[in-house]
């Protein structure tokens, strides 16, 4: 019986559970904007999103990896997926402009120093989070978990934050 047409869905459905459940960064509050996607994600402004951005069904030389060797069920050669869990907020640090000579002034450096804070304490809890999900077996159908990278985004158009890339077996 091949597997469940869900499958994908189930899993990042729970690896977005896993974040907000097992959020650890006190200082700021996740944003109650929160989705699962597929693909890019539109920034906007204080949003939790995890897109599932790419699957595959090899690891290597598909000459060589033939189906019964991929131990997938009929019909399913799904062997992992690679999940983008992007957590975007607003940036506190603002140019700010003079009222009688129309000068902007950059952001001051405490402000971009804070603003870089909350970003790198983002992506440290999602991965704490998502980690400890797979370890207590709570993400659907992963036997296994990978996270490839973390990108930074932004600042751009008031935005800042970062995007975390997991792989997740299926096998």
């Amino acid at each position: 019986m091949p597997p469940d047409v869900n499958r994908i869905y189930d899993l990042a459905h729970a690896a977005l559970d896993a974040v907000t459940t097992r959020w650890d960064y006190d200082a700021e509050p996740l944003p109650t904007r929160q989705s699962i996607a597929v693909g890019e994600v539109a920034w906007d402004c204080e949003q939790l999103i995890v897109a599932v951005e790419s699957t595959a069904n090899h690891v290597g030389d598909v000459a060589v990896e033939v189906y019964e060797s991929m131990q997938a069920a009929a019909g399913f050669g799904l062997r992992f997926v690679t999940l983008g869990i992007w957590l975007v907020r607003c940036v506190t640090a603002q140019p700010t402009t003079n009222s009688m000579s129309g000068e902007v002034y950059p952001p001051t450096l405490a402000q971009l120093d804070h603003d870089a804070s909350i970003v790198l304490a983002d992506v440290t809890s999602i991965t704490n989070a998502v980690s400890a999900a797979q370890k207590a077996g709570e993400l659907a159908g992963c036997n296994g978990l990978v996270h490839e990278r973390w990108e930074a985004l932004g600042p751009a158009g008031g935005l800042v934050g970062g995007v975390l890339r997991t792989r997740a077996s299926f096998i």
